[in-house]
């Protein structure tokens, strides 16, 4: 592999801001030229980060979706006829692209990370974003699912990951073989989107504290996952912003959020935002909140999962300029905010006085230690270990 430039070629479903932030820390090395190929990407957004960008084309992403269905469906008890036919599909248009130093393909869905590994000639890095048998263990709805994730981590020449080594060492203890090098790679900070730490504050208008919550919201075990705990802090006079994820607004029920008199008017549910004009949005807050409790009982494997899950939303609450609220079961997001000195770290017992410690907490200190703590995950820092990543696979 030449030491000078690389070419990585990233493929994905559609570049998320974990993709589109690589991408651009690795184009301001000077050292790397990025390839994206997609379902689809955004064209003013996203394809500035890239040397090339491409997608695979309406007819290919249909026969995908239809395959990938099917697939799902039978659950590994029949193999589609369609898939010789989709990967030398798939082939021809990874080759268009070529030539490339290092795939590096991105989930979800794990299905197309599979098929791109077995298209490419190049060394492969698998970017797995949601740990599928971590998260859910082997009550997933899809077995197939964990099948192809299997495959991928034993079929891979590297890989990429959010959070600790411990997510990795997981399929290790249970027998996955895992035989090239690995990169713990938080989601980064943007440099351009970096807004003023202490500029004008809703709270400088009313005198009441404001948090934000962007990103997904449900999740098991009741129908609105965390009212309880923003209702919580309702009394307390806290408001609290919420900006749901696109999933979220397509297959979360959210209107329980919004229904009129809900935590005395102090519970406010927000549009969907593209992500540059979100992180302008949240400038104004006083703290984000990053926060999920799960009985370990009921859902023994998803809370195991909070325990090394890594969050995209501290670095977007660092771009915003805020201080996190990070609950401690959390315990990887937990010890990062911990370990910046940005944020306050709290138990269930907590919520109910954060009120309080809030109002002693230093929150000058706080935002000066977002400023450092962004600077630590910028985009064009994290680059340079991502290059010496991709080079150990030569």
């Amino acid at each position: 592999m030449p030491e000078d430039k690389i070419k990585v070629l990233f493929v994905c479903d559609r570049p998320d801001f974990r993709c589109h932030k690589m991408a651009k820390g690795l184009l301001a090395t000077g050292e790397c030229e990025p390839y994206l190929l997609a379902t689809g990407y955004d064209q003013a957004l996203h394809a500035p980060s890239f040397n090339k960008a491409a997608s695979f084309g309406a007819a290919f992403n249909s026969s995908f979706f239809i395959y990938r269905m099917l697939d799902l469906s039978s659950n590994g008890r029949v193999d589609i006829p369609a898939k010789p036919f989709l990967k030398l599909w798939l082939g021809k248009i990874m080759r268009a692209m070529e030539p490339y130093d290092v795939l590096h393909a991105m989930t979800p869905p794990v299905t197309l990370s599979k098929l791109a590994i077995e298209c490419s000639s190049a060394p492969a890095v698998f970017d797995q974003y949601d740990l599928i048998l971590e998260s859910y263990g082997k009550e997933h709805q899809w077995p197939r699912e964990i099948e192809d994730e299997r495959w991928c981590f034993e079929h891979a020449q590297g890989f990429v990951h959010k959070g600790p080594k411990a997510e990795l060492d997981f399929y290790r203890g249970r027998g996955y073989h895992l035989a090239g090098p690995e990169l713990s790679y938080p989601d980064g900070c943007e440099d351009s989107m970096f807004q003023p730490v202490g500029g004008k504050k809703l709270r400088d208008e009313d005198g009441e504290w404001h948090v934000a919550y962007a990103g997904g919201i449900h999740g098991p075990g009741r129908e609105c996952w965390l009212l309880p705990e923003f209702e919580a802090l309702a009394k307390q006079k806290i408001h609290v912003h919420i900006y749901p994820a696109p999933y979220s607004q397509a297959h979360e029920q959210l209107g329980a959020y919004s229904a009129p008199g809900v935590g005395g008017g102090r519970v406010h549910m927000h549009g969907t935002l593209p992500y540059p004009q979100l992180v302008k949005e949240l400038a104004k807050y006083d703290m984000g909140i990053y926060y999920f409790d799960l009985d370990p009982v009921k859902f023994p494997s998803l809370s195991k999962k909070l325990k090394t899950a890594a969050g995209n939303k501290i670095p977007t609450y660092y771009e915003a300029g805020l201080p996190v609220i990070v609950g401690e079961r959390l315990e990887y997001s937990a010890s990062m905010v911990s370990e910046d000195g940005a944020g306050l770290v709290v138990g269930t017992e907590e919520l109910p006085v954060l009120a309080e410690r809030l109002k002693a907490a230093d929150i000058v200190g706080l935002r000066a230690a977002v400023e450092r703590a962004r600077e630590r995950l910028s985009v064009k820092t994290q680059a340079k270990a991502l290059l010496d990543f991709y080079r150990k696979l030569s």
